[in-house]
Formats: structure tokens, sequence, C-alpha cells
């Protein structure tokens, strides 16, 4: 039996927080068939939306939450609310406290008061049997207006995105102005489909920002640096959170010691802050890039930054990895990184 869920996504980007989703679920070999996608929200089929929704929650650093979809239609109150009485409530919350959250998507559906909204679905649910409780329900009812459409389901999962700010930069024992945020690393990660259980490697580690997001959703992480300050910084910030890599080591990147990786998620030295150990910028990537396919395994993922006007796709076809997506993400008037996913092809 196909079961529908939808996915709540942060606005924090364009075109990231849908990829990290469908990344995730891929890396996690969870099954599932793409229905429609609205801003900020991804629309999928799947016959276990639990496992779905637990690798929602576990992985994701860009998703909010992942319902249970019980009907999709136009942006009506009418309508939504003939639908929301056809809706089997009995099954879902007799003799259960529940809540109604209407969750409006920029500023689609003026026309619609989503406080009333709320109140004309949770109507409908106290007649079948259900008892509002908006502090603590057992059952949260989610709806979401997003362009012209509605979707209404029940919450299966929350991502903990304030967990993300704890581990933050600033707030590492070792710090370094190059850190880049950890809802950003963690979403890395995701982007090279690295498996639980499997080989994320980092070869330009820094502060290790990837390899603690990597080691916490289960990956046995390994990276290295050409900076040694940067090789202890890295192996003192994985100690505080109490992970313990595989390995963190001082090397060159375009000499790695590294073979058979599952996977390779790295933000290569470019801007202001940080330094290519006087290595023209372009020499360094395609050297990199050569050695990245040696060192992943046929058909496993890269994931990597870089600047604009850098030839990624040249090395990469040269060196055997296909572009399989990219993303443009401003750092500041002066910078736009480019974030590249690479596959070596099998």
């Amino acid at each position: 039996m196909k079961y529908r869920v939808f996915i709540l996504l942060s606005g924090e980007h364009p075109t990231l927080p849908r990829s990290e989703v469908i990344a995730s679920l891929e890396a996690d070999n969870v099954k599932f068939e793409h229905l429609s996608t609205h801003d900020q929200v991804l629309r999928l089929a799947c016959e276990d939306p639990m496992t779905l929704s637990e690798c929602i929650a576990s992985r994701t650093s860009m998703a909010k939450e992942c319902c249970l979809e019980l009907f999709y239609c136009s942006a009506e109150h009418e309508e939504i609310l003939h639908l929301a009485r056809d809706v089997p409530w009995d099954s879902y919350v007799r003799d259960r406290s529940f809540a109604v959250r209407i969750r409006r998507i920029k500023n689609y559906s003026k026309g619609i008061d989503a406080h009333r909204l709320e109140a004309d679905i949770g109507s409908i649910i106290v007649k079948c049997g259900g008892k509002v409780d908006l502090d603590q329900p057992q059952v949260m009812i989610v709806g979401a207006l997003t362009e012209d459409v509605f979707m209404l389901g029940i919450r299966l999962s929350k991502v903990d995105r304030g967990s993300f700010e704890k581990r933050r930069p600033k707030r590492r024992p070792y710090f370094h102005p190059s850190a880049m945020e950890p809802r950003l690393s963690r979403a890395f990660v995701n982007l090279a489909r690295s498996p639980r259980g499997g080989v994320l490697l980092d070869p330009f580690c820094g502060t290790g920002g990837f390899l603690i997001e990597g080691a916490l959703i289960g990956c046995r992480v390994i990276g290295g640096d050409i900076v040694e300050e940067m090789v202890r910084g890295a192996r003192m910030n994985m100690k505080y959170f109490g992970l313990d890599p595989s390995g963190i080591v001082l090397h060159d990147a375009r000499k790695m010691p590294f073979t058979e990786v599952d996977a390779i998620a790295t933000d290569p030295p470019y801007g202001r802050s940080t330094t290519t150990a006087k290595i023209p910028l372009p020499k360094l990537l395609e050297d990199f890039i050569g050695q990245a396919a040696e060192a992943l395994k046929k058909g496993r993922y890269l994931s990597m930054a870089c600047p604009l006007g850098i030839p990624i796709e040249d090395y990469a076809q040269e060196a055997d990895l296909e572009l399989v997506e990219e993303h443009r993400f401003r750092v500041h008037r002066s910078l736009t990184r480019r974030i590249l996913v690479l596959r070596r092809r099998p």
C-alpha cells in the first residue's frame, strides 16, 4: 500500500532543502516516489512512512517536519472543510488529544484566515471524539498553504533544528572564521549520500565541521588537512562532542592516502580566511578532483564547494566523474559559492 507524505522545508535556500531530503532518503535506501514540489513543501509517496519520517528527522538539517498526508486540494476554505469532513478522524484521534496548526508559506493564500481554518477543522475533529490540547497534544494535525494548494496531515516527525545551534563554530573549543555553519555542513554530508556505517572522507577538514555532522548520523569519518593546527583543532572539536573519528591526518589533498571510501564531502580553501599553501586554486582543485575519483568507490558521490569561475566540470569529466546537481549560495558580495554533487561512474 502506498501512503502519501509531505515534508515542510526551510526557506534558507531555494533548492538545497529539497535536494538534501532526496539525497538523505537515497543514502538510507528508503524507497519513495516523487509526487510534487511546491515552495517549501515536498510531496512523496512511499510504502513505509514511519521509516521515511525517521530518516528525515534523524538526518536532515533543512527540513522541518514530515506529515502523513490526509488530503491535498486547492487553497479554498470551503473545499478544505468539505474534505476534512470526509477524513475518518475517529481512527486517528478518538479519545486522544490533538491540536491543529496551519503553516502559511510566505504570503500565499492571503484570502484564507489561517486561525479560522484551524478552528473550523478543530470543530470537525471534536465531533469525532478528539479532545483539544494546544500545549501538549498527542496528535498534531498540520496544514500547509503554499502557492495555490493546501495539504493536511498528521505529523510523523519533527527535525530538531535547535540542536545545530549548539554546534555552531564559535561554540566549539577550536574556532576558525572559515568554518561552515553546522546546518549547511550536514547538508553537504547528506548530498554526498553518506551511508550510515560507511566511510565519509573530508580531505580539507579544517576545524572538523563535516566530520562532526557525519559522525552524528552514524558514518565512520576520516579527514585530513595540510595545516597542522587545523588537524589538532579538528581532533579537539570531535573529542568535545564525544565523537571518535577513524582518523584525522596531516596530508596534502592532492596526494591522498585513502581508497575505497563511500562518500566525500568537503569545502576546499578559497575564501579570504583560508590558505591554499601557495598552490593556485584551479591547479589545487584539478589535482584534488583526480585524487577524489581514485579514492571513491564506483557509483558513489562527492559533494564539494568552489567559487564561480573554476571549471570543475572539465576536471570531473577527465577524472570519470559526472555532475549530478549544482546549487549556488551567496556568501557575501564578492563571493558566490557553487555547491556541486559529483558521482563516480560505475
